[in-house]
């Protein structure tokens, strides 16, 4: 199951009544929103590397507008996920995303 290892007592009471709604893929990590209690419709995400859940917004909406304009936190955090490679060269080169622009002039970067 994909919260094994996770003490009982570090989920939060809503994980028996949560849907899934995304997944990082072949992260491991996933987007959940609760069904029930306090923080229904919520939108947590799990990480599975220290087995955190984190509440990214009030509901699927937000989430989704926070996606679309993100800070440079967010940037470098999809950065993370994403591979741009050139394997013809020798050695294999790998790009990392430095700045991202959209089309309304919003700009980040994933400098400090």
């Amino acid at each position: 199951m994909w919260i094994e290892g996770v003490e009982e007592n570090d989920l939060p009471d809503w994980i028996g009544e949560r849907l899934v709604v995304g997944e990082e893929p072949g992260t491991g990590n996933y987007l959940l929103m609760p069904t029930a209690g306090d923080h229904v419709g919520h939108i947590f995400t799990f990480d599975h590397d220290g087995f955190e859940f984190t509440e990214e917004a009030s509901d699927i909406l937000e989430f989704v507008s926070k996606l679309l304009v993100p800070d440079n936190c967010k940037v470098v955090e999809m950065a993370s996920h994403m591979r741009f490679c050139d394997f013809e060269l020798e050695p294999a080169i790998q790009w990392w995303i430095r700045d991202f622009r959209d089309n309304r002039g919003h700009h980040v970067t994933t400098s400090a």
